[in-house]
């Protein structure tokens, strides 16, 4: 079964059986195929490991009568294209468009759909707008922030742009205006980005390629709502708490969608914004709000620019309650080794930027709808009925649920800690706020990593503490969750990221956790295919072998991962279901 989130999780498009239409925009249509996959029509995202893009792309163009064009450039060997039927009422199905560049090379090109990310910002038990008001309850008021500051850095929230600029009212929590306007290329066009532009909407980028004027291009009018919740839920943290952070709407969502195109040519915005001299506030945190079931090479080629960029991608873990370390959710799985759409043989190394938020009510209790997962899902924030800005109506303030709220927030807290020392990486940004995220709820344990929620005044205390230190590693399961049938065995593999480029030897153990594990558990057996391993600045793995017998009692076992190096320690936990 193949799911998909809406605005009120609407689910199993698989059911829909012949190809089934529904609008993005004027330009552009969605298709719903057999299996159930919703994807844009006439429209193929690949790329190309032939040398030269424009000796490649001559032959295609003129061999089959496509639309190329760029969609990142950073390298040969990882730049995508996209590529549109141009010929009269967009004959070429997907599938046909796939197999016409698949055929120029089979082994050097890859191609895939533009797939659909759907927003997660409201979930079964709550509506996105909530008309109650609030007992007199106004708007924050937020002072001009110093954009000279050399600090100055802003969180990108890409979403579905924000209420007019103009009407907003945390106006002043927005990028700071430029001096100069700055140039850049988006789908191989050529904007100028003028000096009082607060964001930039690529969906009027559209059809690919095509030039949207300046004023379009760079005016994120939020069109439904959900951009302006999720934006002024960051807002309240940046203005509030310092003066040095500010809010980047980047519209990549529309009709409650967006694509894997579009959050590349969002993220290639946010690129090229940074290494601009005329845009002095740099973009440090992206937050997304959405997400989907179906990987995609582009997506993870996209997180993995904004890694190398050096930004923090604080993610949703979606709305479904259910583990996402046995359904993934991208591009939050990204931030586990995955496996590649163009070759099942091949694993992509997981995605050290990527911070997976969990939603907890106003009892920080894990929230009835919110995704978990033991190696997935780090950290949890406040995520239902949280106040925010209103989009619509007389009210100044609304409520909003779901683990939209809560990343939104998470990333709002985490530019709280980066202003305290604008100097961390992303890395040490990210571990600071899962060790030190407080357990206040029993609810949270064994479904978020860290078991606990985001607090922004215990990790501004460790940053000048001697008692809390930054992980040099972190280790995971993968998967994290597998069921086994009593006599059977499985092996899992065992992963280890380093943290800050750490190189050295950690020694591994595993072990059934007998507090939370039926006892005693006959025939359940675990064994490492090494006791020890050697780490590099990037990422290894080991087997770990599960045994069982027909004396193993049926239940739920947790098997406790652990890696050391000297005094510093991380583990995981492998959550084992045996019938």
């Amino acid at each position: 079964m193949v799911r998909t989130w809406r605005y009120f999780c609407c689910r199993c498009l698989a059911a829909v059986g012949a190809l089934s239409m529904l609008s993005l925009s004027a330009a552009q249509s969605l298709e719903v195929g057999d299996d159930g996959r919703q994807i844009v029509s006439h429209e193929v995202l690949f790329r190309c490991d032939l040398g030269d893009p424009n000796t490649t792309l001559a032959l295609p163009t003129k061999q089959f009568g496509h639309a190329f064009r760029i969609l990142t450039g950073h390298s040969v060997n990882d730049t995508w294209y996209v590529a549109r039927d141009i010929a009269p009422g967009g004959s070429r199905s997907v599938l046909t468009l796939i197999a016409d560049l698949k055929s120029l090379n089979p082994t050097a090109v890859h191609a895939e759909p533009n797939i659909v990310l759907s927003l997660q910002g409201s979930n079964a038990f709550a509506k996105i707008f909530d008309s109650r008001t609030f007992g007199g309850t106004t708007t924050p008021t937020f002072p001009p922030g110093d954009a000279s500051n050399k600090d100055a850095f802003g969180i990108a929230v890409l979403d579905s742009g924000v209420a007019t600029p103009a009407d907003i009212r945390f106006t002043n929590a927005f990028w700071p205006h430029r001096a100069q306007p700055f140039d850049l290329i988006v789908e191989g066009q050529p904007y100028t980005c003028p000096p009082n532009a607060v964001g930039i909407d690529v969906t009027k980028i559209d059809p690919p390629g095509s030039k949207a004027s300046d004023v379009e291009a760079f005016n994120p009018v939020d069109e439904e709502g959900h951009g302006t919740h999720c934006g002024s839920l960051a807002a309240d943290f940046v203005r509030v708490s310092s003066h040095l952070g500010y809010i980047v709407p980047c519209k990549i969502v529309r009709a409650g969608n967006a694509t894997a195109r579009w959050l590349m040519d969002a993220i290639e915005f946010i690129v090229q914004a940074n290494a601009s001299e005329a845009s002095s506030c740099k973009i440090r945190i992206i937050s997304l709000s959405w997400g989907g079931d179906d990987p995609s090479d582009a997506l993870y080629s996209a997180i993995k620019l904004a890694r190398d960029n050096g930004i923090l991608v604080v993610c949703s873990a979606g709305n479904g309650h259910e583990s996402s370390d046995l359904y993934a959710r991208y591009p939050a799985a990204y931030s586990q080794p995955s496996v590649s759409t163009d070759n099942l043989n091949t694993v992509l190394p997981p995605l050290d930027n990527i911070l997976t938020v969990a939603s907890i009510d106003d009892q920080d209790r894990l929230a009835r709808s919110s995704n978990y997962g033991l190696n997935s899902v780090l950290v949890a924030a406040k995520g239902e009925w949280v106040e925010c800005d209103s989009f619509e109506g007389s009210n100044p303030r609304d409520r909003f649920s779901g683990t939209s709220a809560a990343a939104a927030v998470a990333s709002g807290e985490a530019s709280v800690v980066l202003t305290s020392d604008p100097k961390l990486s992303y890395q040490q940004l990210k571990w600071l706020l899962v060790r030190t995220a407080k357990q206040i709820h029993p609810s949270l344990d064994h479904f978020v990593l860290s078991q606990g929620k985001i607090s922004t005044s215990d990790a501004i205390s460790a940053l000048s503490s001697t008692t809390v230190k930054m992980p040099s590693h972190q280790v995971f399961a993968w998967p994290g969750f597998l069921k086994i049938k009593r006599g059977d065995s499985r092996t899992v593999n065992v992963h280890v990221e380093s943290i800050n480029r750490f190189r050295g030897r950690l020694n591994l153990s595993a072990a059934v956790n007998k507090a939370e594990s039926p006892s005693p558990s006959p025939g359940f057996h675990v064994e490492l295919s090494t006791p020890h391993i050697d780490v590099d600045d990037t990422f290894r793995e080991v087997n770990l072998s599960v045994s069982t017998d027909k004396s193993t009692l049926p239940g739920l076992y947790f098997i406790l991962i652990h890696a050391a190096s000297g005094k510093t320690g991380s583990d995981t936990v492998l959550e084992i279901s045996v019938y």
